[in-house]
């Protein structure tokens, strides 16, 4: 968490979405944390004006004057009843704003659609329930979203949600 406050300050990050931190850091504040802190939302530039936050099981959001960002995280040793659960849940959520919507996290699937080269059932399951809602997926080439050693793997995605009321990305 060291690095990615130093790659902020190099690149000008205005804010950060995490899956997974480290929860001695974290337990220091200024976090927008879920219940279990497996997902948060950091606001590095003081500028910025958050209008609302809200924590939901296993994502929360913060409202920006143009969109409300989403960062969630789904464990990779659910059963897809729970798995479906969650995205129910994070639907309900996100039809509550008027604004575009942007979501990204640790989904803990693999798809095509975003980069890998299989499909698995949470994979087919996300893609599905994107489709549902046509949501676009934002993820481009074929670099790995997750990489640990030699193992590499693309189970994170980011899209975005028109709004609901408009109808419009």
């Amino acid at each position: 968490m060291d690095i990615m406050f130093k790659i902020c300050e190099e690149e000008g990050v205005d804010l950060v979405i995490m899956s997974e931190p480290n929860k001695k850091k974290v337990a220091e504040g200024g976090w927008l944390v879920d219940t279990k802190t497996d997902v948060l939302i950091k606001v590095i530039n003081n500028k910025m004006k958050v209008r609302k936050t809200g924590v939901g099981p296993g994502y929360v959001w913060i409202e920006l004057d143009s969109l409300v960002l989403y960062s969630c995280y789904i464990a990779p040793n659910i059963d897809m009843v729970s798995f479906q659960t969650y995205l129910n849940t994070l639907r309900s959520d996100m039809k509550k704003h008027v604004k575009q919507i942007v979501v990204g996290g640790d989904f803990n699937s693999k798809s095509y659609l975003w980069g890998s080269n299989v499909e698995d059932k949470r994979g087919q399951a996300l893609s599905e329930w994107m489709a549902e809602d046509d949501l676009k997926v934002h993820n481009t080439g074929e670099e790995p979203t997750f990489v640990r050693g030699r193992a590499e793997s693309h189970i994170d995605v980011t899209f975005s949600a028109k709004t609901y009321r408009t109808g419009e990305f």
